[in-house]
């Protein structure tokens, strides 16, 4: 058994078991970045919505669950669409293209991609291939008193592993965009470690990059040329997060919002629209945004993302651990109005209010 069977076996069973509440306190991060951040702390702002899964009926071409008045944008992925791991052998599965090097060969067409939700079909897929395709697991949280939360899944983003996902819009589009994901960051290997939620970056096998072993993968640190002079970067530090359209922003032309490091789920946003772009991310455990200025030239407009590691590395120290529940795209800026709408149905979806 290989290192890429036996050390997920362990990691996996390590993100369910173990909930630890890491760095400074809610209160220590209001002053981390005062310029523009509004924070709104304590579970209050949470507000749940009667069966809040918007669900898609293609027999009948519309909703029999609505989404709040935004939508759920040009594109979605969600968790819920995913196999249930539950139908599994272990309880979990890889997701990705089909491999012998991890006994995949035979599995579910469901399983071989991340495909868009039924309400937005023509979107493309998140694809993965061995050693670096993210997993399929229950996501447990142990809280206080013997409580246990069991969400049926969640995609899972190992670091040791590099593990990541990428997708092709097919064609180069400019700002404005907005992205919302809901994440779970498992932990910080190191205090300055910094999660990659979102970048630039394409299928290895497209840029000319050699495959790797799975211990190749865990223990080497590569460039990659993905090709491409712009980012779409969100990431996840341990008192902040930040955005920027670019491999080196000038002094004002990256965004920074606090972030407060505690194992529970929140919405993560990023909304790219030249000067008057938006950072944040909301949770039970306070919000925190913040405005100003990313590049927005032709050579800023997108069409490759990836998700889970930096943009020109496969190496452990530019990758995330994550659990991701959903990931939301308009080829539009949403509004703070509507950025509050998409949290009261998310937070109420995934259950932001039940975790101690």
């Amino acid at each position: 058994m290989g290192p890429r069977q036996s050390a997920h076996d362990l990691i996996g069973d390590a993100h369910g078991a173990v909930v630890a509440v890491l760095g400074v306190g809610l209160h220590g991060l209001v002053g981390a970045h005062p310029d523009g951040v509004d924070v709104d702390a304590g579970p209050d702002h949470i507000h749940g919505i009667a069966d809040p899964d918007p669900k898609w009926d293609p027999g009948q071409d519309g909703w029999y669950n609505a989404p709040p008045p935004s939508g759920v944008g040009d594109a979605r992925w969600t968790a819920n669409s995913l196999p249930d791991p539950a139908t599994f052998p272990n309880g979990w599965y890889w997701l990705g293209e089909p491999s012998a090097a991890d006994y995949t060969i035979g599995i579910t067409p469901a399983a071989q991609r991340w495909a868009p939700d039924a309400s937005t079909p023509s979107a493309p897929a998140w694809r993965s291939i061995f050693p670096y395709k993210p997993s399929v697991w229950p996501h447990v949280h142990y809280g206080p008193g013997g409580q246990v939360l069991t969400i049926s899944r969640g995609v899972r983003f190992n670091l040791q592993f590099v593990e990541h996902m990428w997708m092709d819009w097919g064609k180069a589009m400019p700002q404005p965009f907005t992205w919302v994901f809901v994440a779970v960051v498992m932990d910080f290997p190191t205090p300055t470690y910094a999660h990659t939620l979102l970048d630039m970056g394409r299928d290895p096998r497209e840029v000319g990059f050699p495959a790797l072993t799975d211990t190749q993968a865990m223990t080497g640190d590569y460039a990659i040329n993905d090709g491409e002079g712009y980012r779409n970067e969100l990431l996840i530090s341990r008192d902040h997060m930040s955005m920027t359209s670019e491999d080196a922003p000038p002094a004002g032309r990256i965004l920074h919002a606090g972030f407060a490091a505690i194992t529970r789920p929140r919405m993560f946003f990023g909304v790219f629209d030249s000067n008057t772009s938006l950072v944040g991310n909301y949770s039970r455990d306070g919000k925190w945004a913040t405005r100003g200025a990313i590049g927005n030239t032709p050579g800023y407009q997108h069409r490759f993302n990836v998700m889970g590691r930096r943009k020109d590395h496969i190496s452990s120290a530019y990758a995330s651990h994550l659990v991701v529940f959903e990931a939301r795209y308009w080829a539009s800026a949403l509004s703070v109005d509507q950025l509050n709408e998409q949290y009261d149905q998310l937070s109420s979806t995934w259950k932001f209010g039940e975790y101690a």
